[in-house]
């Protein structure tokens, strides 16, 4: 996976990885990502599935793919955040954590990137990464007490016709069919970074659809505004999965 996060005056560039441990023929490794050359600020995140004292000074062995992984990063020029030795995984049966998920940045970003850690509870087997990257962005407070659509009220025969009219409405999306598929090197160009042209059509698209969608909501789904913690996400089913991965946690 890779998106392009945007500020005022920032921009990051995130890769997120799985290098699968029993893959059928080549391994994401070497098939994507050791031919590529990272664009600046970009910020490589990856559960490997190579072992390499690098990483994981106490790792008895080295993993075969271990060695090019790490050839690549070196020329690069790449920064390791972890803390070598901190596992990022672990299960019942092993005598120990280890290191297979692995954070890296460009050498612009390296300066910037603080406050690397590990998060194990969060109900996978794969600890969470943290990391922080500074900017001079302003900090702006996010709003507790925003408004949002209430579903549960919709008109969702007006959502349809409203929607539909909103598209119909959209030059962008009209002119939809003009876009010629891109080929598989189009697709390489613009997750780097150097098919602008792309770029700005998707992303044009992307921004029609959304004015589309809200158009839409606007007319047909009423709004509610949350209490003052909200947490809208919660519901009875994460409560019960947070208590038995408490329970299971204290047996195992």
């Amino acid at each position: 996976m890779a998106i392009t996060i945007k500020g005022s005056n920032f921009q990051f560039n995130l890769f997120n990885v799985y290098n699968p441990t029993n893959a059928e023929g080549e391994k994401t490794l070497p098939r994507a990502i050791l031919n590529t050359k990272l664009p600046p600020s970009s910020i490589l995140v990856l559960d490997s599935n190579e072992h390499h004292p690098l990483w994981d000074p106490l790792c008895p062995t080295t993993s075969q793919g271990a060695q090019p992984f790490i050839d690549w990063i070196e020329e690069q020029d790449l920064e390791l955040l972890n803390t070598p030795g901190v596992g990022t995984f672990f299960r019942p049966h092993l005598s120990r954590e280890t290191v297979l998920d692995l954070s890296l940045v460009t050498p612009d970003l390296a300066s910037k990137a603080t406050d690397w850690q590990t998060i194990p509870e969060t109900g996978s087997d794969h600890y969470g990464l943290l990391f922080s990257i500074q900017t001079n962005a302003d900090l702006v407070e996010n709003p507790t007490n925003q408004p949002r659509f209430n579903t549960a009220k919709a008109n969702w025969d007006t959502f349809n016709k409203e929607l539909e009219t909103a598209i119909q409405n959209s030059q962008t999306l009209q002119d939809m069919d003009q876009i010629s598929d891109p080929r598989k090197a189009d697709l390489m160009d613009l997750l780097l970074g150097n098919n602008t042209e792309l770029e700005q059509q998707l992303e044009e698209i992307g921004k029609a659809i959304t004015q589309a969608i809200q158009t839409a909501a606007n007319k047909a789904i009423p709004i509610t505004r949350l209490g003052p913690k909200p947490k809208a996400w919660w519901n009875k089913e994460l409560t019960k999965l947070r208590q038995d991965t408490s329970h299971y946690r204290r047996i195992f």
